[in-house]
């Protein structure tokens, strides 16, 4: 499951969405993020944004499902997996936290 690259107008969506999300409108971002292609959706920089999202409203089981999800799309980019083990701690489970991060330490010695 990887998306491909995105272009205009998912890109302008996308961009809208960070704008949102900085100017600290999460709603106007969510709806900008909802009118990104569905094919678009798992592009790493949407999910990302889609975590930054729900990080922003402690929404932490969110960010877990979308943290789960760039580790299957980007395995390979720590941010999935960091960010998946902050939500976790978030939630209260840190055991849980330490253990995802843990398995792929190998993986990630630097970060």
């Amino acid at each position: 499951m990887t998306a491909g690259t995105l272009l205009p107008p998912d890109t302008h969506h996308l961009s809208a969405a960070i704008g949102w999300l900085e100017l600290g409108n999460p709603a106007e971002a969510s709806e900008e993020l909802n009118r990104i292609s569905a094919a678009m959706r798992v592009h790493p920089d949407v999910l990302e944004t889609r975590w930054q999202l729900h990080a922003k409203t402690k929404e932490w089981e969110a960010c877990v499902k979308v943290a789960r999800e760039t580790t299957q799309v980007v395995p390979a980019n720590p941010f999935g997996w960091i960010h998946l083990s902050f939500a976790l701690h978030e939630l209260k489970r840190t055991q849980d936290a330490y253990d995802n991060l843990i398995g792929v330490l190998v993986d990630f010695p630097y970060e």
